[in-house]
């Protein structure tokens, strides 16, 4: 009987599983995590990196001029956090796609795509491209286990970057 009802479980756990892998990776400030922020050279090693979108503060000033500077008050998407299951189902039901920002880390990809998230914001293009091609050759029963070790999830260890960049 015990027996029967984990096999039924495990059946509706593995079929409840969402297989999506078509998550958009979105350079961050382009390529912030290996060069300079906001500049050429950062939209250069996004493009190298794989990234399907590059996005970079652009601000104009007082006078006209059109400039690349980060603003940190201009939010266009969700921090991961805010990027839950039922906040991107509502989100779609509205006919918007959710993105979440700034994922560089494994465990912050696989909460995203697990909540069904349509992209994610990085400075790490090359690396996330790499762990969602690795994703997608993971089967059923590694999907179910990937989504069960989120439950226990503790923060990754803080990873430094060439600068203090967010």
């Amino acid at each position: 009987m015990v027996a029967g009802i984990a096999v039924a479980t495990g059946i509706w756990l593995l079929g409840s599983i969402d297989v999506r892998d078509d998550v958009l990776v979105v350079a961050h400030r382009g390529a912030a995590g290996k060069v300079p922020e906001n500049t050429l050279a950062a939209v250069r090693q996004a493009i190298r990196d794989g990234a399907d979108w590059i996005e970079i503060d652009v601000q104009e000033t007082a006078d006209g001029a059109v400039v690349g500077v980060h603003d940190s008050d201009f939010i266009m998407a969700v921090n991961q956090g805010m990027a839950t299951a039922h906040f991107v189902r509502h989100a779609e039901a509205a006919g918007k796609p959710v993105f979440a920002w700034t994922i560089n880390d494994p465990a912050a990809l696989a909460r995203v795509v697990a909540a069904g998230g349509a992209g994610i914001i990085t400075d790490e293009p090359e690396r996330m491209r790499g762990l969602l091609a690795e994703r997608r050759e993971l089967g059923p029963v590694e999907l179910l286990l990937l989504r069960t070790a989120l439950l226990f999830d503790r923060p990754p260890p803080a990873r430094g970057y060439r600068d203090a960049s967010p």
